[in-house]
Order: C-alpha cells, then sequence, then structure tokens
C-alpha cells in the first residue's frame, strides 16, 4: 500500500458522519422560527424594533449554525453526502436569514408607520415556505426522498406567488398617487422580500438536487 493512501476496501468500513442532516434540520427550525417572527411583525405592526431585534437574533443564531456545520466539515474525513453538496445547503440557508433580516431592518431603518397589503402577504408566504423548508429537511434527514417532491414543489408554487406579488405592488407604486421617497422604499423592501422567496426556492431546489444525484 502506497503511504498516505487508504485501499477501497478499508474505506468502506470508516464511519461516515451523519449529523449534518440533524445540523441541516435544527437550521431549518431556526429558519421556520424567523419567518414566523416575519410574519407576526407584519400582522401586528407593533413593537417593531423588539421584533425586529428578535429576527436579527434568529440570524445570528443561523450564522452560529453555518459557522458549526462548517467547522464539522473540515475535520469530517468521510461525509454521507458530498462537501460541496453541504457546504451549499448550508450556505442557501444562511442566505434565507441573512434576506429575512434584511426585510424586517427595513421596516426599522425606513420608519415605515405600517405594512402595506402586499407586505403582509409576503409574511404569509415567507411563514409558509419556513414550515415547507423544515419538512423538507426532516424528509432529508430521514432519507424519506419520495416525500420531497411535493414540498419542493409547493416551495416552487410559493415562489411564482411572490413574482406575482411584487408585479402588483411595483405596480402600484406608479399609479401616481404615491410620494417619490416611498415609492424609493417599498420598492426596496418589496423587492428584499421577494428575493427572500426565491432563496426559500434555491435551498428546496439543491436539496432536491442533491437527492437526485445520490439515489
Amino acid at each position: 500500500m502506497i503511504e498516505g493512501r487508504w485501499p477501497a476496501v478499508a474505506l468502506r468500513f470508516l464511519p461516515r458522519e451523519v449529523a449534518f442532516f440533524e445540523m441541516f434540520e435544527r437550521t431549518a427550525e431556526n429558519i421556520r422560527q424567523a419567518s414566523q417572527l416575519l410574519a407576526d411583525l407584519l400582522d401586528d405592526y407593533t413593537d417593531v424594533v423588539a421584533k425586529a431585534a428578535a429576527i436579527k437574533a434568529a440570524e445570528e443564531v443561523g450564522d452560529e449554525l453555518t459557522y458549526q456545520i462548517i467547522l464539522k466539515l473540515n475535520k469530517t474525513f468521510i461525509t454521507p453526502i458530498d462537501r460541496e453538496d453541504i457546504l451549499e445547503i448550508a450556505r442557501g440557508m444562511d442566505d434565507i436569514t441573512d434576506f429575512l433580516d434584511a426585510s424586517a431592518a427595513r421596516f426599522v431603518s425606513y420608519r415605515i408607520a405600517h405594512p402595506t397589503a402586499e407586505a403582509r402577504e409576503f409574511g404569509r408566504l415567507l411563514r409558509r415556505a419556513g414550515e415547507l423548508l423544515v419538512q423538507i429537511a426532516r424528509e432529508f434527514r430521514h432519507k424519506n426522498y419520495d416525500r420531497l417532491h411535493e414540498p419542493t414543489v409547493a416551495m416552487n408554487r410559493l415562489e411564482n406567488e411572490g413574482d406575482q406579488v411584487l408585479r402588483s405592488a411595483i405596480a402600484g407604486l406608479f399609479d401616481g398617487t404615491h410620494e417619490t421617497l416611498d415609492v424609493i422604499k417599498w420598492k426596496e423592501i418589496y423587492e428584499v422580500l421577494e428575493t427572500a422567496t426565491d432563496k426559500f426556492e434555491e435551498c428546496a431546489n439543491i436539496i432536491e438536487g442533491v437527492v437526485v444525484k445520490n439515489t
């Protein structure tokens, strides 16, 4: 045997680290909580600063979970799926909490007096997306691959709904009844909220792609 090389037969008996799937599910649950907090903020627009701070705290938890996944990846010799796939899923989940936090932060920094119906609709979509992501991560963890397609398709539908809400919201901003500064603020808010729905869909598609590659 060449020094520093493992024979193929030996590799089959080395333990595979399965904790990554549990960490993905934990991260998805944190995302679900953050999306619920954002929906609650938009449904009950009181104590906005405190509610936005709670979403920021969830984003920081997400950062820590992502760091722990990467740390474990660097210490694990044999992984249950390709290393680049683990990293892509982790980064995809991290992007979601980043945009949920960015959405909430804009309501504070732009001193929005009250949310629009379209903003509340985005909140509903994101809350549902959080629930679907937990379902996807759970089925992924337990290798119930035949149950992954339905929530992934549902996530794609949500993203399409988000596109429609964005188009309608932007059109409403340019109907001639809004102040220029309000148009600028709300256009950015809507776009950040819609990007959050995009990130949910991207993450679901990443996981589905990993499953297809490994089955």
